[in-house]
């Protein structure tokens, strides 16, 4: 079963980070943990924030489809939903403390979740080859993008550049930069230039929606659930 390891509060914050890691051996033994580290920088923002340590796919997809859910419908209903994934990657997919779990596994969890969302799941890929690899499995279901917006790296980014990155990126968010400026400040936090992002067809629908806060987006998900349940179509008038 997936375990607990770190759970902060906060009040003010307009979004809620859930993070799911799955650290080998040699790094339990060494007490590394992304998620920890970001979530008590974080609490000094305000930003509540979950960290679950898993072993293998199973434990994976019910942290994603089980319990990221009953965190935000229960503990978070209000605020934009962040699932921050953390584990070791390639192009083929997450590589798991216990085997691994492709890309297309991933995204397709990602997408029942992101329905359960109206479409506002911000996804955060920490894993070497992250975009690319989510970004190619994508490319067999095109006309369900599983997330609102998707940061991740094309590249191999060390843990402590990761770490860094995702700090910066959260902190803009919690003080009200917009996405393109969030991800622009993860770059310089961590020199690690190849952290970029994927807009959903959501945001793609309101325009200039990179220059967008997550309290600007708060709203337009209020209008989009307004939609759904009026059975309006998607996009500008």
């Amino acid at each position: 079963m997936p375990g607990i390891t770190f759970t902060t509060d906060g009040s003010d914050s307009n979004f809620f980070i859930f993070v799911v890691e799955s650290p080998f051996e040699s790094e339990v033994r060494s007490s590394t943990s992304e998620g920890k580290a970001i979530a008590q920088v974080l609490a000094l923002s305000g930003v509540p924030t979950q960290v679950l340590a898993v072993a293998d796919a199973e434990e994976l997809e019910r942290c994603i489809r089980i319990d990221f859910v009953r965190a935000g419908m229960h503990q978070h209903n209000g605020r934009v939903p962040v699932l921050h994934l953390s584990a070791h990657g390639d192009l083929d997919g997450l590589k798991l403390r216990n085997g691994a779990v492709p890309w297309s596994h991933v995204a397709n969890w990602m997408s029942d979740v992101n329905w359960e969302y109206f479409g506002t799941v911000l996804a955060s890929i920490s894993a070497c080859r992250g975009l690319q690899g989510y970004q190619g499995a994508l490319g067999r279901h095109p006309e369900r993008l599983p997330f609102m917006t998707l940061v991740g790296s094309t590249a191999e980014p060390r843990w402590g550049q990761s770490a860094a990155a995702f700090v910066a990126l959260y902190t803009q968010l919690a003080y009200g930069s917009s996405i393109r400026t969030a991800v622009e400040a993860m770059r310089w936090a961590s020199r690690h230039a190849e952290w970029d992002f994927v807009l959903g067809d959501e945001l793609v629908a309101l325009g200039n929606s990179i220059d967008l806060t997550l309290g600007e987006i708060l709203v337009a998900r209020r209008d989009l659930i307004d939609r759904v349940h009026s059975q309006e179509p998607l996009g500008p008038a």
